[in-house]
This record gives structure tokens, sequence and C-alpha cells, in this order.
């Protein structure tokens, strides 16, 4: 299985914040989107899935003005952002809730997504699957795809994913190492 991870385009935010679920892209994010768009044209996508987040969703109408597919928005595509529980707090205050059993690990829960999203495609033997989501939604796929079970901390430890990036993941090529899990 093929996927093509793509991180919506710049919003207004706050730095260090965690964001509502209404933020829009900015201009420059749409100009973003459009540059992904060209590379994503070249390629042979047969499933476009985004998540039901405003940016991303609006990341991937402008990326389908080149693809002209249908898009299936999915809750489970949902980065840290679509956790209330956490909007408006700072990755600190999101750490010391987390430590104290005041909230579950939003990493976790994005993991578990990602995980069952995998399992899903399998079973339906889908290929070629362009997905749009979030920073943390690219980094869980990342991980889930090489591990059988979360391991705290390692998502935080994946590189940062730049806006509009295209990140290539070949579940057939993924060594037992876990190596080639990024291109």
């Amino acid at each position: 299985m093929k996927l093509y991870l793509v991180r919506h385009g710049e919003t207004v935010k706050v730095d260090g914040v965690v964001q509502s679920q209404d933020n829009p892209l900015t201009e420059k994010g749409k100009q973003q989107a459009r540059e992904a768009a060209k590379l994503v044209a070249n390629l042979y996508i047969e499933h476009f899935y985004c998540s039901d987040i405003l940016r991303a969703v609006q990341t991937a109408e402008i990326i389908n003005e080149k693809l002209s597919m249908q898009i299936i928005a999915d809750p489970r595509l949902r980065g840290m952002d679509g956790d209330d529980s956490i909007k408006g707090l700072t990755e600190k205050q999101v750490n010391e809730f987390v430590n104290s059993g005041k909230i579950r690990d939003p990493w976790l829960k994005q993991f578990e997504n990602a995980k069952n999203f995998l399992l899903e495609l399998k079973e339906k033997r889908q290929n070629n699957i362009l997905i749009v989501g979030h920073n943390g939604t690219v980094r869980m796929f990342q991980c889930a795809v090489k591990e059988d079970e979360w391991i705290p901390g390692k998502a935080k430890r994946q590189p940062e994913i730049p806006n509009c990036e295209v990140v290539v993941i070949d579940t057939d090529e993924i060594n037992r190492d876990g190596s080639r899990c990024r291109t």
C-alpha cells in the first residue's frame, strides 16, 4: 500500500498553543496547497481522504482542483487539535495534564486512530492513497506503519512536518527495523 500524506497549509495561529478546529488557511497556506497540488497531480491516486477540520479540508479542496476526485473527510485524521480537552493549552500544559492523569494522552489517541485507519485501508485493499491531515496525523502514520503498539514519546521525536510537504510511505517497502519510513 502506498500512502501520500500531506500536512495542511499554513494557518493563523499562536505558537505553542493547540489550535481550534476552525482556523482557516492564510494566503501563504493556500499557495502552499497549490504547490502541493502540482506535485500530487503527477501521482497515481486512487483514494483521497482528509481530516474534517477546516484547514485540512481547505487544503484538500485546493489540491483537488488538479485531481477532481471524491474527497472523504474523516474525523480519525484529526491532529491533536481535534481533541477539545486540550484546545488552547500549551504543549507543556498538555504534558502536565497527561502525566497527572487528568486527560488521556492525545498522541496515543492519534496513534490508535492511524493504526485503525491503516487496518481498514488494508481490509478494503486500497492502494495509492492521498491523505491530507495535520503534523500529528503524518507523524502518527509514520509510527503506525512501523509499530504494533504505542511507544510513549516516540512521535514527539519524529521531525516536524512542514506545511504541505508530501510524505510518501510505501508499506510494502518497510523493513522490520522500520527504516525507509519517510522519503
